[in-house]
């Protein structure tokens, strides 16, 4: 199952880094039809990067496991359950290290600390989401790989 790990990581790391394009990601959690759309299409070339490498280790999945792939990918990217989960548990994210006054504020003049903060909340949540989505598909392969 090590190899299936691999195949994962490498088809996650395509699909949500290297074919995700600006327009995506910054309109996948519209609450609009162009939102839907941009999800939607980040989903599909996602889950079309994770199916390729797991095909290169003849690893090949139904149509139910593709589909909980992406509907999986689709609910955490389009509708922040991560954020929900973080400030139920206190977790610290990007959004908790920095000033909230119903839009995200920086200061013009952050010292040091501000930005040490907020550059480590990122990458805290950038951590925790990748982690999620890799969980969510490894049970996904397990459960139907057999």
């Amino acid at each position: 199952m090590e190899n299936v790990f691999i195949m994962l990581l490498f088809g996650h790391l395509i699909g949500d880094y290297f074919v995700q394009n600006n327009w995506m990601a910054q309109n996948k959690k519209a609450p609009t039809l162009k939102g839907a759309a941009a999800c939607i299409l980040h989903c599909s070339l996602y889950t079309s990067m994770v199916y390729m490498f797991l095909v290169t280790i003849h690893i090949y999945l139904n149509l139910i496991a593709i589909s909980l792939i992406f509907l999986s990918h689709y609910i955490l990217d389009r509708y922040n359950l991560l954020d929900y989960w973080c400030r139920f548990y206190g977790i610290r994210t990007w959004k908790s290290e920095i000033t909230i006054n119903n839009t995200i504020q920086f200061k013009r003049l952050a010292n040091l600390q501000d930005t040490i903060n907020i550059s480590f909340g990122t990458f805290v949540s950038i951590v925790q989401d990748n982690a999620l989505h890799l969980i969510m598909m490894w049970y996904i392969v397990k459960i139907f790989k057999g």
